[in-house]
């Protein structure tokens, strides 16, 4: 049997590829908010659910480069095509620490499955159920789920 040598496994960085998407919603004085969540494909992680009234895409990038400081810069991202996922310094970003930009065709929800899937989840649960007078509110709200997520689906795999 041959011996496994660690410096030919595989990183972490080639397993990754991250998953993103916007949601809409509203607070209770009829404000529309947006919603900018982010998984990880490899292991289903909830990594980021980022909340503002308008989220330019220099706040998209720095989501994306704060996430990437935690864990480690992914292989892929996939993205749908919007407008926030397409700046300048995103771009030389990904380049700089070779990401790959994996856009999903218009109106093909199946190529992006797994983050369409957490986002119906995300709403039945909080956007659907609760109604938020702040930003802030829902801000402390979103951060409780998304540990509470991730601790949830970590117990249903150990159990499985």
């Amino acid at each position: 049997m041959p011996v496994r040598n660690p410096r030919h496994s595989l990183r972490r960085k080639q397993l990754i590829r991250l998953l993103c998407r916007f949601m809409y919603d509203s607070l209770v004085c009829a404000r529309l908010f947006r919603t900018f969540n982010v998984v990880d494909d490899f292991n289903y992680e909830a990594l980021s659910i980022e909340n503002d009234l308008n989220l330019s895409a220099s706040q998209v990038v720095a989501v994306l480069c704060r996430i990437a400081e935690n864990h480690v810069y992914p292989a892929m991202i996939r993205m749908d095509y919007g407008q926030e996922f397409f700046y300048p310094t995103r771009t030389e970003c990904a380049e700089k620490h070779v990401v790959k930009l994996d856009i999903t065709q218009s109106g093909k929800l199946a190529q992006n499955a797994f983050i369409e899937s957490f986002n119906r989840t995300y709403r039945t649960k909080i956007l659907g159920f609760c109604l938020f007078r702040t930003l802030d509110e829902k801000r402390e709200l979103a951060a409780n789920w998304l540990s509470e997520y991730n601790g949830e689906r970590h117990i249903n795999h150990l159990t499985i």
